[in-house]
């Protein structure tokens, strides 16, 4: 839990990817966050995190994760954006775009 929450504290936006490798619409997030991962270039970081890993159990409840998938983006230790369900490459951009233009409003 420690390492985890040294990633999430990052300066950099990070996404924190909740799953399982059981669960097909885990397996359908995956490719999808690859696919974004690939195309944001090290603007963004990623961590993914085995909801069947019971070191994790404290994460899962502290950020209320109840299913798998969920993705989380997070900067600075705080949850920025949230999709629960099998994320689209789509969601995940939007999802970025929203917490750019927050942060620019700021």
């Amino acid at each position: 839990m420690k390492n985890f929450e040294k990633l999430i504290w990052r300066d950099a936006i990070t996404l924190v990817e909740f799953s399982t490798t059981r669960c097909n619409p885990c397996e359908r997030a995956r490719t999808e966050t690859d696919r974004f991962m690939k195309r944001m270039g090290g603007r963004v970081d990623l961590v993914r995190v085995d909801v069947e890993d019971p070191d994790m159990r404290p994460a899962l409840e502290r950020y209320n994760i109840r299913s798998a998938p969920a993705l989380l983006f997070f900067r600075h230790g705080q949850e920025l954006a949230r999709i629960g369900g099998p994320a689209t490459y789509a969601a995940l951009i939007a999802a970025l775009d929203r917490i750019e233009a927050a942060e620019h409003v700021q």
